[in-house]
């Protein structure tokens, strides 16, 4: 080889200079080959690609290694199965090295840092063959934790096995019917909520509504992995959780052809939660899926079977570490799933009373359906073919009676039980014993496990307490006796005996409650919630006592019965009770005994109800055919003395019935001449609580004991008769005698000479007429009233005065005393007395009286000094204006104006606070006999007041009290007070002798009585008189208060305190700037309407009206100040806001709402004083100005 290397290489020298010479041909033997050439005898130059000397064998550039042998140009022939490669440089390993080791000679691996092994087979723990979650115990063998597995490689611990599930912790669902269209409201719903929701145990729930379109699921899982797991150097960190979830829908229809094997209708339709974390993202907490088919379409029918599965994956990944980066490895997570089986069962529970052909099973039944005791309930035979009986409830209603309904018992609250008692599906019987008596509805409600419900009714009357009594206002009676007798004496003995008791016995509780009343069906719909619950006519309660039917009672009792014996037999029943013969509901029986006169018999009837309670009761019947015996003449004994009547005799009738005793005797007085009946009455029997002797009376044979004589005391005035008629007249007495079974026999008696008896044609005047109190000008005349059978028509008081002046005056009929005014001083008069009788006059009586002095008057000198004082202030009141004019008086204007105010406060204080005495005298001023002169002229002479006395004296005025001393022609008035200026004027005003209302009322309040409350009243009506006067003299008071009415002796009201408003002269409402001046009057806030509380100018007389409903408020609160404890600045937002006074204590609900009516905010609907006068008047019972008050129309 080194030769033909030198070879080659000179050759290519020799070519490279270009030198070669051919000299000659060398032969080559063998021949050269591959496209040598001979270069020299048996010398071959051979290409690159060859050597040799003859060039056949080639060479491989660069050359084969490990023993390889050059086969063709740079082509190696390796050793077989030691190595490979162009150079035979790669060593073979078998098998290969694995899990990319690298064979570094034949038949040995180089392993990868994470690999041992011959082949480099064997994983180490790594992140191409994780042990995670898991333990590598050593370096090679992988333990997976418990709950994870996978074996080889990456999928090693990569699986969570089936014990490593999801966790549900929630699982809810519900089928709805939502409208598609319109609002799209929601109709109706089922919801269910498992209970178990991490069971694989299907929930089975059944339906009985059908027409769902629409499916929600709403659950929650979690997975939490059982502990920590470390984490080895080739993982970076790991999550596991929940990866994802949705719902699986199943529906499963019956096949017509055999009901036991459904088809499939709808298979496994899977719907995703929207929440989808993925392995990459897991859901570490609590994960929640809320997903719905808004869709749904299937049609639901009876015996289908809708399942729908909700579904959660945990899962997670774990991050491996490699060489030089990091991978995300997923796990491989499980399922765990919830199934709730809809189940549809639209068909009822059964009962073969339902069948065309119904079976005499009790569905429902109580064991005494009328009892006193605990009620037994016992049910049964009732089925449910596809869902199964649930349950049973027993509903408790209490009936009463339904105004709506024909007076028929129904349960009011149809939907609303008192009670409702559930029982599992294995009970039938139950024991209940009710709060109250009463009559109850018991309802099973038979309930299959779809709530498919079907009814079943009994009815109980339950009553522990009742009893039947008796009524004493209708009493039992024998109407076959006589009305007159109270039903008791029968007066016929061939007759049957009637007794009737209609409406005696009572149980109370039964006929109040109407519990014997029909029953009405129960059926109750209620169209909002389209709910229909009705018991089916065949389920209703038509066995036992009370049943849907009304019972046939008499105020509660359903029988009964009688019997009767002779009195003197005993009083107890015998034993032998009978039924009536009579209709039930008459109440009566008749029937038939031998008896006599005098005879009594013991009739008794038994009373029961339903429920076996029992009452008797007893009557007697006596019996007397024969009339009263007349033992001799009728005695009339006239004028009798010592009566309490003033004109009587005495009348005594004979008689007796030894059988019955006497009744009673009826009498009539007749006139003789013309039939008329004066008197007609009736008079007891005279009976006596001891036994008589013989000659007094006697005992019938009832064992009472009577008097043979009747007594009547007579009243002469009975038989008073015209006086024309006097003469010629006679009295019939006639007599009708009663025994007590009121047989009678009839008498009679005529009374003559009615003149020889006293009062008769006697007309009578007074007794002792005497002058009771003699004044100056008047007399008060006393007299006694005689008794007199005529009616008085009038009084007539006649004189003549010695100067032969005559008067006339009328008396009331009734009077015992009158009052003669308009009398002259020191004047003797000659009176007659004469009693009027319709056309009959009494006898005058005459009197003779004479009249005391005068009180002395103001003297001549008196009167000059009163004008002297007069002409004196009339220069004070000239000084005055020109102190005006000239502007001097301003400046002292306001102080006295202060002072002036406080005298006049001062006055009115004393006047209203000083208290007259009443005096006899003074009623000679009450009353409305006088005959008044009427003056046009309204000035009162001063010869005509005489001062009595001085009240009291102020700056300007003394106030006295006077008598009024009129002219000769005039006739007396009232006492009075004059205002008298110093200077000489005076004012005269009515003497209020009682003051202020306001400080009445508050002295009344203690002691309050009915009399009160009536002369509060009255004082309201007077008021409201007062102020319809000004109304309607177009005057406002401005003013109205409590404390502006005073009172007289009598308690008249009388209004005071306003005066005409003036009109304001142009200009005069108008500051010097011509702006308007404000008006600062002082206003009374708490009594003004709301309209003037900010001027008093625009008042009306509908703003008094609302001062009269405060007046009104004080009166029947007895002076309280209006609005207690709001301060007057304060009345104004009070009003405003709506808010009125409460009612007083006292006051009654006209009163009160007349108040209301006058604070009405707007004027015009407020009431006039007219209509309110008007309205107060109609409270009484007689007109009020007539009994009550004194109203004389000429002042």
């Amino acid at each position: 080889m080194l030769r033909d290397a030198a070879l080659d290489t000179l050759a290519v020298i020799v070519q490279y200079h270009g030198a070669i010479h051919n000299v000659a041909m060398a032969v080559c033997n063998p021949q050269c080959q591959n496209g040598g050439y001979c270069s020299s005898p048996n010398y071959c130059q051979c290409s690159n690609a060859y050597t040799g000397p003859y060039c056949n064998q080639a060479v491989c550039d660069p050359p084969c290694l490990n023993g390889g042998t050059c086969a063709s140009p740079k082509v190696c022939s390796c050793p077989s199965g030691q190595y490979n490669g162009s150079q035979c440089q790669t060593p073979i390993c078998t098998p290969d090295c694995e899990n990319g080791g690298t064979c570094v000679s034949p038949g040995k691996c180089a392993c990868k840092q994470t690999f041992i092994g011959d082949r480099c087979q064997d994983p180490l723990c790594a992140h191409h063959s994780p042990c995670f979650p898991g333990n590598c115990s050593d370096t090679i063998s992988c333990q997976c934790s418990d709950g994870f597995t996978g074996d080889t490689g990456l999928n090693r611990c990569k699986t969570l096995d089936s014990n490593n599930t999801p966790i549900i912790t929630k699982a809810t669902a519900f089928l709805a019917n939502i409208e598609r269209t319109g609002d799209k409201e929601e109709l109706y719903r089922f919801m269910t909520d498992s209970s178990e929701p991490n069971s694989t145990k299907v929930d089975e729930l059944w339906l009985s509504d059908k027409d769902y379109n629409y499916i929600n699921a709403d659950f929650t899982a979690m997975y939490v992995p059982e502990m920590e797991y470390e984490l080895p150097d080739y993982v970076e960190n790991y999550t596991l959780g929940i990866v994802k979830g949705r719902m699986r829908l199943d529906l499963h229809k019956v096949d017509r052809r055999d009901p036991n094997n459904p088809f499939i209708s709808l298979n496994s339709s899977f719907y995703d939660c929207s929440n989808r974390p993925g392995s990459l993202a897991p859901n570490t907490s609590v994960y929640a899926c809320n997903i719905s088919n808004e869709n749904f379409d299937r049609l639901l029918e009876d015996g289908d079977n809708l399942t729908l599965t909700v579904i959660a994956v945990n899962g997670g990944f774990r991050k491996l570490k490699t060489e030089s980066s990091t991978v995300v490895d997923p796990f491989i997570g499980q399922t765990a799933e919830k199934s709730m089986m809809f189940r549809f069962d639209f068909r009822k529970p059964v009962h073969c009373r339902l069948d065309d052909v119904p079976c005499t099973s009790i569905a429902f039944n109580v064991t005494k359906d009328v009892t006193k005791s605990a009620i037994e309930f016992t049910w049964d035979g009732w089925d449910d073919v596809l869902s199964g009986i649930g349950k049973y409830q027993i509903e408790e209603f209490f009936l009463r009676v339904n105004p709506n309904n024909n007076r028929n018992l129904s349960e009011i609250e149809l939907w609303k039980p008192l009670n409702i008692f559930t029982f599992d599906k294995s009970s039938r019987n139950y024991t209940r014993t009710p709060a109250e008596p009463g009559m109850y509805s018991y309802i099973l409600n038979v309930v299959d496990r779809a709530n498919n419900s079907q009814y079943a009714r009994t009815l109980v009357l339950y009553d522990t307490q009742s009893s039947i009594t008796t009524d004493d206002s209708s009493p039992m009676v024998a109407t076959s006796a006589a009305e007159e007798t109270s039903y008791t004496w029968q007066n016929n003995l061939t007759n049957p005996i009637s007794v009737s008791w209609k409406s005696h016995f009572w149980n109370n509780f039964l006929e109040r409650n109407k519990l014997l009343s029909p029953v009405s069906p129960y059926k109750y719909f209620n169209s909002d919630a389209n709910f229909y619950k009705a018991v089916p006519d065949n389920l209703e309660d038509k066995d036992g006592m009370r049943t849907l039917k009304g019972i046939t009672n008499a105020h509660g009792v359903v029988k009964f019965q009688y019997t009767f014996r002779h009195s003197n037999q005993g009083n107890n029943p015998p034993n032998d009770w009978k039924d009536p013969t009579d209709n039930f509901m008459s109440q009566t029986a008749s029937f038939d005994a031998i008896r006599s006169n005098g005879d009594s018999l013991n009739v008794w009837v038994k009373a029961i109800d339903i429920l076996g309670n029992e009452k008797i009761d007893m009557i007697k019947v006596y019996f007397d055919e024969t009339p009263p015996d007349n033992l001799g003449e009728i005695t009339f004994i006239k004028n009798i003395e010592n009566s309490t009547l003033p004109f009587s005799s005495r009348l005594i009738v004979d008689t007796r019935d030894t059988d019955s005793g006497i009744y009673g005797i009826r009498y009539s007085f007749l006139s003789n001449n013309t039939g008329a009946v004066f008197k007609s009455d009736f008079i007891p029997g005279n009976k006596s609580n001891v036994a008589l002797s013989l000659k007094e009376g006697y005992t019938d044979k009832m064992g009472d004991h009577f008097y043979y004589s009747q007594y009547l005391k007579v009243d002469n005035c009975w038989m008073v008769v015209s006086k024309d008629a006097f003469k010629d007249e006679f009295v019939n007495l006639e007599l009708i005698v009663y025994n007590r079974a009121m047989v009678s026999t009839q008498m009679s008696y005529m009374i003559t000479d009615l003149g020889s008896l006293n009062g008769i044609d006697e007309y009578s005047g007074p007794t002792n007429l005497h002058v009771e109190t003699t004044y100056s000008n008047a007399v008060r005349l006393r007299w006694t009233v005689s008794p007199t059978c005529y009616e008085r028509s009038r009084i007539t008081v006649s004189g003549v005065s010695k100067d032969g002046k005559r008067f006339l005056r009328l008396v009331d009929k009734d009077s015992d005393h009158f009052d003669l005014n308009g009398l002259e001083a020191e004047t003797t008069y000659n009176l007659s007395f004469v009693t009027e009788y319709g056309d009959q006059k009494s006898d005058p009586i005459f009197l003779t009286f004479h009249t005391i002095e005068a009180p002395a008057a103001l003297t001549a000198g008196g009167i000059a000094g009163i004008s002297t004082v007069m002409i004196f202030l009339l220069a004070i009141i000239i000084a005055g204006v020109i102190m005006w004019r000239t502007g001097r008086l301003s400046v002292a204007k306001q102080g006295i104006q202060r002072r002036m105010t406080v005298v006049r406060d001062r006055i009115q204080q004393q006047i209203s606070a000083r208290y007259v005495p009443y005096e006899d005298q003074d009623d000679i001023y009450l009353y409305g006999q006088m005959d008044v002169n009427k003056s046009d002229d309204w000035v009162i002479p001063h010869v005509c007041i005489v001062l009595e006395s001085l009240f009291t004296s102020g700056k300007f005025a003394d106030i006295y009290k006077i008598r009024y001393q009129p002219k000769k022609s005039d006739s007396g008035r009232n006492a009075f007070v004059a205002k008298v200026l110093k200077i000489g004027p005076y004012m005269v005003l009515e003497f209020c002798e009682v003051g202020q209302l306001n400080s009445w009322l508050q002295q009344q309040k203690n002691t309050a009585n009915e009399e009160t409350s009536e002369q509060l009243c009255r004082i309201c009506y007077g008021i409201c008189k007062g102020m319809l006067h000004l109304e309607s003299r177009k005057l406002v008071h401005r003013r109205l208060a409590a404390r502006n009415v005073l009172l007289t002796s009598e308690l008249e009201p009388k209004i005071y305190g306003f005066c005409p408003q003036q009109q304001e002269a142009e200009g005069e409402n108008k500051d010097d700037d011509g702006d308007a001046k404000e008006d600062k009057s002082r206003i009374p806030v708490k009594w003004t309407a709301p309209e003037c509380l900010v001027t008093m100018k625009h008042a009306t007389p509908k703003s008094d009206v609302w001062s009269f409903g405060v007046v009104l408020w004080e009166i029947f609160s007895f002076g309280e100040v209006p609005y207690p404890g709001t301060r007057s600045r304060d009345v104004q937002a009070y009003l405003r806001n709506g808010y009125r006074m409460d009612k007083p204590e006292f006051a009654n609900d006209f009163y009160y709402n007349m108040i209301k009516q006058c604070w009405k905010m707007k004027p015009k609907q407020r009431p006039s004083f007219r209509d309110m006068t008007a309205d107060i008047g109609k409270t009484f019972n007689s007109a009020p100005s007539d009994d009550f008050y004194y109203y004389s129309e000429k002042h």
